[in-house]
């Protein structure tokens, strides 16, 4: 039996979506982002990739530690852009919160490990000119399972099972899968994204930093396996 998630090629999927227009994230990740590569002598350069989500994930290799040098753009069949980078502990949260703050709207970043039924999901707004966090929910292992939540639990809910003595049970894929849908997101039905076969690459060129190491896919797989 396949460890990975049905649809994908890999076992975690850590991803961050924003509501906006794939062009307004894509000019604003380039206009954030081009003065802050400037000094380390870096440049950015925008490649559309045609294929499905799979192919366009292998895009974010090498993966590399210490820095980011990549992000895949992902149109949606929602009003929602997927985002996601090549660093090798998976997609930070930073780059799309920045770019939901100065777009003024929604984020949802989410993590998924199939094999350790890890599940977490923020749920975020604009409100009042700031981005706020509104809503968390999810299970972490890290030193033992670990409960998280934070801000009013949404109508949809299943709320009956924060209760459950088994701290894992407390928030499984269903459940994650119910609150994505909740606000239109498909997030693991492959064809969710890029309906148009196509999507955007944002990468770095130029020198890398002196302790940043690359990781290759083929090393990826296999200690992922």
């Amino acid at each position: 039996m396949s460890n990975n998630i049905p649809d994908f090629n890999q076992s975690k999927l850590k991803i961050a979506f924003i509501k906006a227009d794939i062009s307004d994230v894509q000019n604003e990740l380039v206009n954030w982002q081009t003065p802050l590569v400037k000094k380390h002598n870096n440049s950015l350069s925008l490649e559309r990739i045609n294929g499905n989500f799979n192919s366009a994930y292998e895009k974010l290799f090498p993966l590399t530690t210490v820095e980011i040098r990549r992000y895949i753009i992902l149109p949606t069949m929602s009003q929602w852009v997927g985002i996601m980078d090549n660093s090798s502990i998976g997609t930070d949260r930073t780059c799309p919160f920045v770019l939901a703050e100065r777009l003024k709207t929604e984020h949802i970043f989410m993590f998924y490990n199939k094999i350790s039924e890890e599940c977490l999901i923020d749920y975020f707004d604009f409100i009042e000119n700031e981005l706020t966090l509104i809503r968390t929910v999810g299970v972490t292992k890290e030193n033992g399972w670990k409960f998280h939540q934070y801000g009013k639990p949404l109508g949809f809910e299943q709320t009956e099972n924060y209760s459950n003595k088994v701290v894992k049970s407390r928030f499984k894929f269903n459940q994650l899968d119910l609150f994505l849908q909740y606000f239109g997101i498909n997030a693991f039905k492959e064809n969710y994204y890029m309906p148009e076969n196509s999507a955007v690459l944002i990468k770095k060129a130029g020198p890398l930093f002196p302790a940043t190491r690359e990781i290759a896919f083929e090393e990826f797989k296999l200690k992922n396996l």
